[in-house]
């Protein structure tokens, strides 16, 4: 199974850029991200998080290259509905 560190390698095999990856936990959940709503043309950020052997990757994507504050508050309470409900 791979690491959210993977993010990097993946990224670099289609686009040929190297990245730097963000560490983050979201609920709990430890991961990486990469993008950013500063950056020009920031309308993008992929979210690469794992607990256990379950991994979850996502992307939230705005629907314009300039995203507004309604499509960061949808990004934002979908990144906080993410958790790990053990079974």
């Amino acid at each position: 199974m791979g690491q959210p560190e993977d993010l990097r390698s993946f990224i670099l095999s289609c686009t040929k850029e190297y990245v730097d990856l963000e560490p983050v936990e979201v609920n709990g959940i430890r991961g990486v991200r990469y993008g950013s709503y500063n950056e020009p043309g920031g309308c993008r950020i992929d979210w690469w998080l794992k607990k256990g052997e379950l991994m979850i990757c996502i992307t939230l994507q705005s629907s314009s290259n300039h995203p507004s504050d309604e499509d960061k508050e949808t990004h934002q309470q979908i990144m906080e509905s993410v958790s790990h409900v053990a079974t």
